[in-house]
């Protein structure tokens, strides 16, 4: 074979790969991943990367990307809804015939940053990361974030932190401290601002 077509397939591949591995791995309204896997605030794994819930650093940031070992479950998932409102929804979820391709793999990641920088100036400031971060506590898988946040798998917990972050309490001391203490952990190079590569090490 051609050695500049063995490059040009060496160069797709890698780069193929590269992309794969910055997915936003987010689980489906219902509390599943592609493959069926249930998210829950009572278990270990919140978001749907292929380690996560397999212990420290195997999962993925708050924002579920930049997952650990780069890949997200696989599979094309059909969720159901059973009965029942919001949190007490119950939903089924059984696996499809046809699995699930993503069109363009880093679309979901750079979507995800795009839409936390809301000045456009390509990094994520702290006030930004605040806001990013109370608009994913309200959306419909809000409470698998409280509890990532709060280390809590007790409901009770969970349900008391999004009822101070929905009453917009959000200058109590304790959660200002505790989203702050997230920004620093993702913040790598300690400059004040979340630049693309620390939000998910594939993006540049």
């Amino acid at each position: 074979m051609n050695k500049l077509v063995v490059a040009g397939l060496f160069v797709f591949a890698a780069f193929a790969i590269s992309e794969i591995a910055a997915i936003c791995c987010r689980g489906h309204n219902g509390g599943f991943c592609n493959d069926c896997a249930a998210v829950s605030v009572l278990g270990g794994r919140k978001c749907c990367g292929i380690a996560s819930g397999q212990g420290k650093n195997s999962g993925c940031n708050i924002f579920c990307c930049n997952c650990g070992l780069g890949k997200c479950r696989s599979g094309h998932p059909i969720i159901t809804k059973q009965h029942g409102w919001w949190t007490s929804a119950h939903y089924t979820c059984r696996r499809g015939d046809e699995e699930f391709v993503s069109t363009d793999h880093l679309k979901d990641t750079r979507d995800a940053f795009s839409r936390m920088d809301l000045d456009k100036d390509t990094v994520i400031s702290p006030d930004e990361f605040m806001e990013a971060v109370k608009s994913r506590l309200m959306d419909s898988q809000g409470a698998l974030l409280a509890s990532d946040l709060i280390k809590s798998d007790n409901e009770e917990d969970v349900q008391e932190f999004l009822d101070t972050v929905a009453q917009k309490e959000t200058s109590d001391e304790a959660i200002v401290g505790l989203l702050a203490h997230e920004f620093r952990m993702m913040d790598a190079n300690q400059d004040g601002a979340i630049q693309a590569r620390e939000f998910d090490s594939d993006l540049k």
